[in-house]
């Protein structure tokens, strides 16, 4: 499950923790991020941050190709920044 919510769940990190015992693979988190500070707060126990839901809302406010890929790197540098 993907999309931005309000407040990230208060489980979220004992979820991971319980993941890691039962695989090896990377835990990538893409459900409650809509901030960068959001991002940040899971990027200190996962190992991904997906923001799709988040990014798709910023560029709908394009106005054309150019604006959109404007508005995808300003918006994608705001999260890097954070992680």
């Amino acid at each position: 499950t993907t999309g931005e919510r309000k407040q990230l769940s208060p489980s979220l990190k004992k979820d991971i923790r319980q993941l890691r015992l039962i695989t090896s693979k990377p835990i990538c988190v893409g459900f409650g991020i809509s901030t960068p500070e959001t991002a940040h707060q899971v990027a200190q126990y996962a190992d991904g941050v997906i923001v799709g839901s988040a990014l798709i809302k910023h560029l709908s406010e394009a106005k054309n190709r150019v604006d959109t890929v404007k508005r995808a790197g300003t918006f994608l540098r705001r999260f890097r920044s954070r992680v």
